[in-house]
């Protein structure tokens, strides 16, 4: 480029126009290496816009994921609080259910202990009767064997006591004729 420029400014004879011829050349130069200049820095800005809106949607990406994640930490830590609220009621119920039961089973060992002594008092007390009625039974016997006896002796006496004409109670007489009166001692001859 530059030998073709001389050779152009050797056909100028004139200074002036050498002068201008040269400025000329220079300010196409500088025009064309601007426009170059320019080009390229189009180009640049084309990419940096890209690279801009790309960062701008990433960032309003990593915005949106940044508040999804706020919003889930508020959920569970509401959430935790309300589960934590929950189970602590739950394990005060469950504490006082647990208490009362301990307290049902003490009084219920208390009455299985009044109950198991007032059974081993009537165990004690049905074996007294039980003796007892056995002592009644052996004597109810014993006095029965006594008065069969007694009363066999009697009867055996009252046997004996008896007189021997027993016709004389009855009332009985036997005439001649064969006939019996009834009316102590009236006989009909006719």
């Amino acid at each position: 480029m530059l030998r073709a420029e001389v050779l152009g400014a050797m056909k100028v004879q004139s200074p002036t126009r050498l002068r201008n011829y040269f400025a000329h050349n220079q300010l196409r130069r500088v025009a064309e290496e601007f426009e170059h200049e320019k080009s390229s820095l189009g180009e640049e800005m084309r990419r940096i816009r890209e690279e801009r809106d790309s960062i701008f949607a990433e960032k309003e990406n990593v915005t949106q994921k940044y508040n999804d994640l706020l919003r889930s930490q508020d959920e569970l830590i509401s959430n935790h609080t309300a589960t934590e609220g929950k189970l602590a009621y739950e394990l005060e119920t469950t504490k006082a259910y647990s208490q009362k039961i301990a307290s049902d089973l003490e009084k219920s060992k208390d009455e299985l202990a009044r109950v198991q002594s007032r059974l081993e008092g009537y165990m004690v007390e049905k074996d007294d009767l039980h003796s007892r009625l056995s002592m009644a039974e052996n004597s109810a016997a014993t006095a029965l064997k006594i008065l069969r006896s007694t009363l066999k002796d009697y009867v055996v006496e009252l046997f004996d006591d008896l007189p021997d004409d027993e016709d004389e109670d009855l009332g009985t007489d036997d005439d001649e004729d064969g006939d019996e009166d009834n009316d102590g001692g009236d006989d009909d001859d006719e």
